[in-house]
């Protein structure tokens, strides 16, 4: 990956730079770049490369008049489904996927990278896309005999439910069910995972800190907007990262809050020192629950 710069010169005006280094391997038979523009609701400005083999790096990059400043940092992109193209319309992103649900047949579809949403797939039950729409049957019926995770009141996380063959959502009268609120949104859930590099022992007076294993003391998460999160820590012999161990889970709810009502979007800040000791502390912030989540601030004391 090269990209072609002005260089304000005049023998020379313009001239190339490299966008992968040390990400080199992440790239192959390059089929298709996408570049959308930033001014969307985040201000990130973000590439999409699909690669020959189906696999899609992302890469996150900043502008200093008009140039790219810095090196581009590279990441893996991957579904359940198989890529097969990817471009951009000014703001907007598109992706076409070929889906095997349930293991019968290949299902492809078009789909727009869209932050506002909090479910993967997502779908208005009550106003279920036309191309969706089926004689005689439910507003699911491309998910027929499959299970949907259910939002309503925007930020609500109702579960997993299951659809009948026929398409139609099987209600499980929790609290609070009502599968007819025009609010109602089905679609698959998603994780995230967010893992900030601890900062290397520093240098100065010999105190063993090259040799000796070091634990967090304490990691700490601002955040905004939040219906909750997981954060877990990680060395050599637990499980990989992403992997839930129940080691320090924020909630969506409160134990005396009502959950048949939206939960409370919260600011604070979230602390807990992560358990274990290791020649690489990792720590990670994990979204595996439906819901808005803003980080503002992450601060960490990692001993030496």
């Amino acid at each position: 990956m090269k990209a072609i710069v002005a260089t304000g010169a005049f023998q020379r005006p313009f001239n190339t730079t490299s966008l992968d280094e040390f990400h080199g391997h992440l790239m192959n038979n390059i089929v298709t770049i996408a570049a959308p523009r930033a001014d969307t609701t985040f201000q990130e400005r973000y590439i999409y490369v699909l690669n020959g083999d189906g696999t899609l790096a992302v890469g996150k990059y900043s502008t200093e008049l008009g140039q790219i400043k810095g090196i581009v940092g590279w990441v893996p992109f991957s579904g359940a489904g198989a890529l097969q193209w990817v471009s951009s319309l000014r703001a907007d992103v598109f992706f076409t996927t070929a889906y095997t649900p349930n293991g019968i047949g290949a299902v492809t579809v078009v789909e727009v990278l869209d932050d506002t949403l909090y479910l993967d797939c997502a779908i208005p039950v009550q106003a279920v896309p036309t191309p969706f729409v089926t004689g005689g049957k439910g507003p699911l019926f491309a998910f027929a005999n499959g299970s949907v995770t259910l939002m309503d009141q925007v930020t609500r996380n109702m579960g997993t439910y299951f659809v009948d063959a026929n398409g139609f959502i099987i209600p499980q009268f929790n609290g609070g069910e009502d599968l007819t609120l025009a609010s109602l949104v089905a679609g698959q859930p998603w994780t995230a995972t967010l893992e900030p590099f601890a900062p290397d022992a520093p240098p100065g007076v010999d105190v063993g800190q090259r040799v000796k294993r070091r634990s967090f003391a304490t990691f700490t998460v601002k955040v905004i907007n939040s219906t909750g999160l997981f954060s877990s820590e990680q060395d050599q012999v637990t499980p990989a990262l992403g992997t839930i161990m129940n080691q320090h889970r924020v909630p969506d709810y409160k134990p005396s809050e009502n959950q048949a009502l939206a939960p409370i979007l919260r600011e604070t800040v979230e602390t807990h020192s992560p358990p274990g000791s290791t020649f690489d502390p990792r720590a990670a912030i994990i979204k595996d629950t439906p819901g808005p989540l803003g980080i503002s601030r992450i601060d960490m004391v990692v001993s030496i």
